[in-house]
């Protein structure tokens, strides 16, 4: 029975997923702490003819959450919106920043019996809402790792990645 135990808990641990932050060096300034920042929810992800209903209000919780330990205010949006009605909100609440994910993969699998991976890939853009240009952008996303016996759903790979992400910014 001990070695049973021991082979799960060994197989849970060599699950653990990876993450990437795929950022070009292009911020001169940091962001101001003191600002106000609009986050609009992305269209939902779909894979194949799979569409993740609730999946671009998911990542946009993820991103908010992330810049709300930041930012005096953070605003999400409550559905999705195209950018130029995402930036016309935004100018309405007098937000310095749009914060526009995008959602570039989303895949939730049964990892277990298909062998294959969990995996979420968000593209966030940080908008300056006055001049209406992308001062900052990165790729940011997981995989999880080898199948077992739980399921990780995508948006649970994504809170350390965004997180990681958005520290870098202030």
């Amino acid at each position: 029975m001990r070695t049973l135990i021991l082979i799960i808990a060994l197989l849970e641990l060599a699950a653990c997923g990876t993450y990437a932050v795929d950022r070009p060096p292009q911020i001169s300034k940091r962001l101001a702490p003191s600002a106000r920042a609009y986050v609009s929810v992305p269209p939902d992800g779909k894979y194949g003819r799979t569409v993740y209903t609730g999946s671009g209000a998911m990542a946009a919780q993820i991103v908010a959450t992330a810049f709300a330990r930041h930012f005096d205010r953070v605003e999400q949006a409550s559905e999705p919106q195209t950018l130029d009605l995402a930036l016309e909100r935004a100018k309405e609440l007098k937000a310095a920043y749009l914060i526009a994910p995008a959602i570039l993969h989303w895949e939730d699998r049964a990892s277990f019996w298909s062998g294959r991976s969990d995996k979420a890939e968000l593209q966030i853009a940080v908008v300056d809402v006055t001049t209406g240009k992308t001062i900052e952008h990165a790729v940011v996303g997981g995989i999880k790792g080898w199948p077992v016996f739980r399921n990780i759903h995508p948006q649970r790979l994504l809170p350390r990645p965004v997180g990681e992400y958005v520290n870098s910014l202030f």
